[in-house]
């Protein structure tokens, strides 16, 4: 067998060395302002298919899943849905206190794990919105299905 001379061999090297890519979190917005009411969408797209993955929220788990399987915290269970097939959360009904850092954590069905953060700004209504201003508000996710409306004044 002949021996590959030396910068084959590196080429080589470099060429599976770049096969392998890792695991990411793509974010839809890093920054999210809704007003008190409204509902938050914390849209992500993981890069590969993920087993598993949280949201946390000042250090407290918002939920937690492996695969289909999705456990929310008694204090977010009327106002957290979450889309396991690609881990993005819905807020509802946001409130001031919700304001802060979001961080997401996913487990692929194979590499290393990783995370991303989303940060909520909740800020109050205006005292008087002019005639014909639209506010949009996601009231509901389904199967992958966002479901918007919009009031106009």
């Amino acid at each position: 067998m002949a021996l590959l001379p030396f910068p084959a061999l590196v080429l080589c090297f470099f060429i599976t060395a770049g096969e392998s890519l890792d695991f990411t979190i793509n974010v839809d917005r890093i920054q999210i302002k809704a007003l008190v009411g409204e509902n938050a969408l914390f849209s992500v797209q993981p890069s590969d298919k993920i087993t598993s993955g949280s949201w946390t929220f000042k250090e407290k788990t918002v939920c937690q899943w492996i695969g289909q399987l999705v456990s929310i915290d008694n204090s977010y269970t009327l106002r957290a849905d979450l889309l396991p097939s690609n881990g993005s959360l819905l807020l509802k009904s946001v409130k001031k206190s919700d304001s802060g850092e979001y961080h997401v954590n996913m487990v692929p069905t194979s590499g290393l794990q990783a995370s991303a953060t989303v940060t909520l700004q909740v800020t109050d209504p205006p005292s008087g919105l002019a005639g014909g201003a639209i506010v949009g508000n996601v009231i509901g996710v389904t199967a992958g299905v966002l479901l918007a409306c919009g009031l106009i004044f």
